[in-house]
């Protein structure tokens, strides 16, 4: 079957339900980073000096953050998770080819060990699949996906800051 086909719309397509999952999985993100802030793992501001914001582009809505100095994403990707992985929130990792892709294969090699958990996009920056707990409260998703940024931004560590 192919995945691109348009499907027939259901009653239960439009019904909402999809566009409050959706505000969920956006909340879920802007909890995951307030609280990596909050914890000294991230920051809101680039290694340029810049602030970083929330922002969405075509197929993903997202909020930047910096961890250990590397500019990343946190974001609701439809491609990635139509494509990739089954998971709607993807962590990406650096920015405009800053660090370079191999840095940042290099730093995140633990990572690349999971199956289907690391891509690379377009030379540009690497993507991880940031999985999801099923069958709990949005506390525990969070508390997850806080555990996992957290531990991708240890790796980042050994990045050097002239790099990013």
């Amino acid at each position: 079957m192919d995945r691109q086909a348009f499907v027939p719309l259901t009653v239960q397509d439009l019904s909402g339900s999809v566009a409050v999952r959706l505000l969920q999985y956006n909340e879920l993100i802007n909890r995951t980073v307030k609280r990596l802030v909050n914890s000294g793992v991230a920051s809101y501001t680039a290694s340029d000096g810049s602030s970083l914001r929330p922002s969405a582009a075509d197929g993903w809505w997202g909020r930047y953050l910096a961890l250990a100095g590397v500019t990343c994403l946190l974001r609701l990707s439809a491609h990635s998770w139509a494509t990739d992985r089954a998971t709607p929130i993807w962590l990406q990792i650096g920015y405009r080819g800053k660090p370079a892709t191999p840095v940042i294969l290099d730093a995140i090699r633990p990572l690349q060990a999971q199956r289907n958990r690391v891509f690379v996009r377009d030379g540009n920056f690497v993507d991880v699949a940031i999985d999801l707990p099923v069958h709990v409260e949005a506390d525990a998703v969070v508390d997850s996906m806080v555990e996992q940024i957290s531990l991708a931004a240890s790796y980042l560590e050994s990045v050097p800051r002239s790099l990013n």
